[in-house]
């Protein structure tokens, strides 16, 4: 991910900008700075703060879908006060607890058992980089099965619906929790 680096100037910045997190507890990222910076540096900057990878968002003003490549000028508002919302374009939506604490991941069918447990630390402000030392329990009706590492999502979603997985918005409930020594 692209660092982000700060400079202190003495001029007041001509554009305000606001991005909203919506399937995040509706946080916010306000931005002041200049109307000639790219949506693209705009997304990038909220992904590194919001902690979110770019591959299940897109960037939303007035329910419509922003293009990547244009400048914050392009918009043309008068006021220079604009303000986004990051949608997620994933289907399928993981609910990780991890002792009192609970995140919602977007997901893809390919995404392993590993990949989600890193996924859900990062989201969880846990940097523990010992994945092996978590394990991932599968809710189903109240009941817990072990996620075994070598499984991706796509197989949890047979194995649950025994079907063909649909195109509808799918949701799968974990817990995680840390290997006892």
């Amino acid at each position: 991910m692209p660092a982000i680096h700060f400079k202190l100037i003495d001029t007041n910045l001509s554009s305000t900008v606001t991005i909203f997190h919506i399937e995040d507890n509706n946080y916010s990222l306000t931005l002041h700075c200049s109307s000639k910076i790219g949506i693209k540096r705009i997304l990038e900057t909220a992904f590194h703060l919001f902690r979110i990878r770019k591959r299940y968002y897109c960037l939303h003003c007035s329910e419509s879908q922003i293009d990547e490549d244009i400048l914050l000028e392009d918009f043309g508002t008068g006021d220079n006060i604009f303000e986004f919302q990051l949608i997620s374009t994933a289907t399928i939506k993981c609910v990780i607890s991890y002792t009192n604490q609970t995140t919602i991941l977007p997901c893809n069918k390919e995404m392993s058992k590993l990949e989600l447990v890193k996924y859900a630390l990062e989201l969880l402000h846990m940097e523990d980089k010992e994945i092996d030392s978590y394990e991932l329990f599968l809710i189903i009706n109240g009941e817990r099965s072990q996620v075994e590492d070598d499984l991706i999502i796509e197989e949890l979603l047979q194995m649950l619906f025994d079907e063909m997985i649909s195109t509808e918005r799918q949701t799968l409930k974990f817990e995680l929790e840390k290997k006892s020594d």
